[in-house]
């Protein structure tokens, strides 16, 4: 807030001066969402949620529904990125501010001034600013207008992670801030289009970039940071990545891949819309990235804009408005998908997006609560949305398998809002109501400022053009671009009574009673109907002049009563009309507030603020609220010669409407972008205004003479007056209190006899619960042994069954292993002497043909030394036989290889054959594994049912406990009603011998003076408390009336017993009355203890439900055992 004092004149002096009162407002509750921002949904803890709202930052308590603000100092800042840090409880904003500087020449010229970026990091506990780090002047100044795109606190609690790119794109940058220590620890220039960071939580030393073919990992080493691992993302763009371990990273595409890199390196690859269950433990076989080319239509359906992985899962964004969920298993090793989350379109939005661009219901961002439960998200349309998150148990029932492999839908997050700005707004006169119509959505909206919750919202397909709401709020008015309608507000609907065809109704309102409403035309015609039979009363005079122009009506007759046409060439924007009805204040464009008095324009305000948009007036009439530029909201204090101003912001953008409710403690102001604030109004005194002197006030007070006597005799009147009613009042309450002690009287005797009656019923209902507690006990009984018999059964039964498939399945596996065994060896002994028969054949063939070629060279070694000396002709003739006959040998060798290898190509496919029965049998060995696995889950679930058994016998043993505690209880109480009994009586025999005593002592002292009696007995009984005094007294007494002197010991110890039994007899009394005041209490106890014996039957008979429940299960699984051991058998 900004207090304007240039109109106070310093030199006044304080005699002169009068108090003035302003009104200060601050803001109660925001509703609205800005959109385009990274991180503008963030969670502080389970139940407080922070997001920007028009021009602050909101921290919402969802449990107490109430909201606290962080204000930028800067109300045309522009937010770009948010995050905070539960641990550190900060918030860090990222804004675009205006460069304070003019600009700096070089080589080149004159270098424009750019938007320099700022990160502002704020204590959420005070909501105050505490670190601002500012992108060096060298940086932004060297590439030009940068932004913070994200930002992100890291895990040490100590450094800011921060990307700053270019509004191209390019020219990125990133910084490693120290938050703490306000230190920009390191900075890296990069050369790429990045869309995402992402720094190990694990390990700071090392960070990955992701953009449009761009991928990059870096380490931070002791000369700087470094490239490592993948290097290939040439054709691939990537939109978004982060981590999941300390050494896997998982990355997004817009081909709707999500790539897993392990220590840097390519390691697999998923589509998001395919894939059920992620095992980062398995590579993939190609070691290459395919390029996938995509329509822009696919590639917007299947895009993977965002991946966040939390502790016990991760959420992946694909497409416009798909979410998936992928819970972790094994620890970390596997991702299965549960569920995918969708944003359906309203068929109302559908109308109002834009051909090529994103619909309305696109998701933005995501994020997940502090206990992983709940999803939230943020859609185009500036709507919150949450879902819960459902995850698999290791004992998941079949039943509960329907949560999970389906499409949820996700609902919006408490109060839905317009989407756009609010064209109009109606507030009710008697009850805490307010009506907001959309400009853009056609929605109207019924709001409870005192509680800021939305009671009602209806879509309509008609642009709304005007909302009015009845001051009971029963009935409304609302303005289509077709026609108008009276409507009658129900809890859950706006349900129509009349149509009136009247288009483009631009205004409508209802008087302040409520009797009429009036309807405006577009030629400037204004009729009024009334509200009881919706008929036209009368009509009102068209405007026939400017636009400018003011008119005040007869609200009988509807002839002009004012009519002022201020300037021709400015455009009245809203009017505030005061109490006195022919004082109102009208604005205008041109930024001047003008105050009209007797149909004149009497006063002109300038207040330097450019247009004005809205006007409200405060009850007061001395407190002008104006919507200016920007959407600052300004005070102007009006007095006789001074002006205060304050201004107040909340909202950055041109505030449209804006009115006081009720009894003006209330401010309700809508922006244009769908932004609405209820503020809280307060007048504080704080200001002194200077008063003339002819309009000094005096001291001296002049009074008639006749006037002072009457005075005095009013005064002597009025006390005698007083006393009359002190008088009466006292007689008044004496009576009072007499009725009220005979009244009190009643009730101790009616209490006395209900006490009597309530004894005599409670012994009777006890009675009646020990017998029925006695029949339970005795069924409870029945049912344990029944239970541990048929236990012990089912256990005899199961083992016997157990031990026979047991037995019959080791047979069956030792038949099965000999007869393999046997057929293995028998197949192998056959082939083997086979091979070793062909074997011994073909060794004996070749010794033969060996033995032929030995004998053969021989006997051609002979023929040759024999024909030496014979003709060349002859041996020629040898050479050509011997020549054939190896041709006929070499044939026969290479018929006997052949074979050789026919044989080993038989012994091969036999061993095949082998290595296929081998694997048959570790099959069915497998299969026996999984034999024993089921029947030892069936055995836990045994041992389960056992347990919950066992628990049920220990709750009925407890209830048998307390039910003990209570006999123990009335048991006590019997008691001391029989002792108060006894002390009764006791009291009544010492009375009764009190009484002959005294009737003695009356007969013996006959000649005395009773008078004198009394006297020396008060005396006596002055000494009450003291012991010693009482005995010498009583002596004395007893000494002067008897005339012994001498009184015995034991004479005065039966005194003193007497008088402590009248002190115990006045106690008992007392405990008497207590009692009886108290009994009451005891009937309510009584039927405590009822009821608690009501649910102690409830639940026995639930143990006999869960025990028959058992038995069924028991059977059941019976059932299943049959069907495991005998498959072909029917149950």
């Amino acid at each position: 807030m900004f207090l304007d004092d240039s109109f106070v004149d310093p030199s006044a002096d304080d005699s002169n001066i009068e108090t003035l009162l302003y009104s200060n407002i601050k803001p109660k509750f925001v509703f609205g969402l800005v959109t385009g921002i990274s991180g503008n949904c963030l969670y502080l803890n389970d139940h407080v949620i922070v997001y920007p709202a028009a021009g602050v930052v909101v921290v919402h308590d969802l449990d107490a529904h109430s909201q606290r603000f962080v204000y930028p100092k800067d109300p045309r800042r522009t937010i770009t990125a948010m995050d905070l840090s539960p641990m550190s409880y900060v918030l860090a904003v990222a804004t675009v501010a205006e460069n304070d500087g003019g600009g700096h020449d070089d080589d080149k010229g004159k270098i424009e001034d750019y938007a320099k970026p700022i990160v502002k990091i704020y204590d959420l506990e005070s909501l105050s600013e505490k670190h601002v780090f500012v992108e060096p002047e060298g940086e932004w100044q060297k590439f030009g207008q940068r932004r913070f795109t994200k930002i992100r606190f890291q895990n040490d609690n100590v450094h800011l992670a921060a990307l700053v790119v270019g509004d191209d794109g390019s020219d990125c940058g990133f910084y490693f801030y120290g938050w703490r220590n306000s230190k920009v620890e390191t900075y890296i220039r990069i050369d790429g289009f990045v869309a995402d960071v992402a720094m190990n939580p694990f390990d700071l030393s090392l960070c990955c970039f992701a953009g449009r073919e761009f991928f990059q990992f870096m380490t931070k080493t002791e000369t700087g940071w470094s490239q490592y691992g993948f290097r290939e993302a040439e054709g691939i763009d990537f939109t978004c990545v982060c981590w999941l371990c300390r050494d896997r990273c998982l990355a997004g595409t817009t081909d709707g891949r999500v790539i897993l890199f392990k220590n840097g390196l390519f390691q697999s690859m998923y589509y998001v819309d395919e894939v059920h269950d992620i095992d980062v433990t398995i590579k993939s076989k190609s070691e290459n990235l395919s390029i996938i080319i995509l329509s822009e239509f696919e590639m917007k359906s299947k895009s993977v804009r965002s991946c966040i992985a939390f502790e016990y899962g991760l959420i992946v964004v694909a497409g416009e408005f798909n979410i998936y969920h992928f819970q972790k298993r094994d620890n970390g090793e596997r991702y299965m998908r549960n569920n995918m989350y969708v944003k359906h379109n309203h068929r109302h939005l559908k109308t109002l997006e834009i051909e090529g661009e994103s619909p309305l219901h696109f998701v933005e961002s995501v994020c997940i609560s502090p206990n992983s439960k709940i999803l939230t998200c943020v859609t185009k349309n500036a709507q919150l949305h949450s879902a819960p998150l459902h995850y698999r148990q290791k004992n998941l029932e079949d039943d509960d398998e329907d949560l999970f492999n389906s499409i949820i839908e996700i609902q919006p997050f408490h109060e839905e809002l317009h989407h756009g700005g609010v064209g109009s707004l109606s507030t009710s006169l008697w009850r805490p109501l307010l009506m907001t119509g959309g400009k853009i959505d056609f929605t109207v909206k019924l709001w409870d400022y005192a509680k800021c919750t939305l009671l009602l919202s209806k879509h309509y397909y008609y642009q709304v053009l005007s909302v009015s709401l009845h001051p009971t709020a029963l009935y409304s008015v609302v303005a289509f671009t077709g026609h108008v309608e009276f409507q009658i507000i129900r809890i859950d609907d706006l349900v129509p009574l009349k149509h009136f065809p009247i288009m483009d109704c631009s205004v409508t309102g209802f008087s302040g009673s409520g009797h009429m409403f009036a309807l405006a035309k577009p030629s400037g015609e204004i009729e009024i109907y009334s509200t009881l039979n919706l008929k036209k009363c009368f009509s009102c005079g068209s405007h026939l002049s400017p636009v400018s122009a003011l008119y005040a009506f007869h609200p009988v007759d509807g002839h002009v009563l004012m009519h002022i046409v201020p300037y021709p060439d400015v455009t009245i924007t809203d009017l505030a009309v005061t109490e006195e009805i022919n004082k109102m204040y009208f604005i205008a464009e041109d930024g001047i507030i003008r105050k009209v008095d007797d149909n004149k324009v009497v006063r002109e305000i300038n207040v330097n603020q450019g247009p004005l948009h809205a006007l409200s007036i405060s009850k007061s009439n001395r407190v002008l609220f104006l919507a200016t530029k920007n959407g600052v909201i300004m005070s102007v204090t009006l007095s006789v010669i001074n002006r205060l101003y304050a201004y107040f912001t909340v909202h950055n953008h041109r505030i449209t409407k804006m009115c006081l409710a009720m009894d003006g403690s209330v401010l309700i102001s809508c922006s244009e972008d769908g932004s609405m604030c209820i503020w809280e109004v307060e007048e504080v005194v704080n200001k002194k205004d200077n008063i003339d002197d002819r309009f000094k006030y005096f001291d001296d007070l002049l009074v008639k003479t006749l006037e002072l006597e009457k005075i005095n005799r009013d005064k002597i009147e009025i006390r005698n007056s007083v006393d009359l009613l002190e008088e009466k009042n006292k007689y008044n309450i004496n009576k009072f209190k007499y009725s009220k002690e005979q009244e009190l009287n009643n009730l101790k005797k009616m209490n006395a006899d209900d006490i009597d009656k309530t004894r005599s019923k409670l012994n009777f209902e006890n009675q009646i619960q020990n017998e029925v507690l006695c029949k339970l006990e005795n069924e409870v009984t029945a049912l344990k042994e029944a239970n541990i018999l048929s236990l012990e059964n089912l256990d005899v039964q199961y083992t016997r069954k157990l031990m026979y498939k047991y037995n019959k399945y080791s047979d069956l596996e030792n038949k099965t292993a000999e007869f393999i065994s046997k057929r293995k060896n028998n197949e192998l002994q056959n082939t083997i002497a086979n091979l070793g028969e062909q074997f011994k054949d073909k060794q004996e063939e070749m010794l033969k043909l060996r033995d032929k070629e030995i004998n053969e060279k021989n006997n051609l070694r002979m023929l040759v030394g024999e024909t030496e000396n014979d003709v060349d002709e002859h041996v020629l003739d040898k050479k050509n036989a011997f020549i054939a006959k190896l041709k006929k040998m070499k044939e026969l060798n290479l018929k006997a290889s052949y074979e050789l290898a026919v044989d080993k190509i038989k012994y091969n496919s036999f061993l095949e054959d082998n290595s296929e029965l081998m694997r048959l049998t570790d099959n069915a060995e497998q299969d026996f594994n999984e034999l024993q696995l089921s029947i030892s889950e069936i055995a836990k679930r045994i041992t389960i049912l056992k347990r919950s058994l066992k628990n049920e016998s220990e709750n009925i043993l407890k209830k048998d406990i307390e039910i003990n505690d209570i006999y123990q209880k009335a048991s006590e109480l019997e008691k001391e009603i029989n002792v108060i009994t006894e002390i009764n009586a006791d009291l009544q025999k010492v009375s009764d011998s009190l009484t002959t005593e005294i009737k003695d002592t009356k007969n013996v002292i006959d000649k005395k003076s009773i008078n004198q009696i009394e006297v020396d007995l008060r005396l006596a009984s002055q000494n009450y408390n003291n012991d010693n005094d009482n005995k010498a007294a009583l002596t004395t007494f007893f000494n002067k009336y008897t005339g012994d002197l001498t009184i015995q010991n034991e004479d005065i110890g039966a005194r003193n017993e007497l008088l402590r039994q009248i002190k115990l007899l006045e106690d008992s009394i007392s405990r008497l009355k207590k009692d009886a005041q108290s009994s009451n209490y005891k009937s309510e106890s009584n039927y405590l203890i009822m009821k608690e014996n009501m649910k102690l039957i409830d639940e026995i008979s639930d143990l006999r439900k869960d025990s028959q429940n058992y038995l069924t299960q028991c059977i059941n699984l019976k059932r299943t055992l049959l069907k495991i051991t005998h498959p072909n058998q029917r149950t």
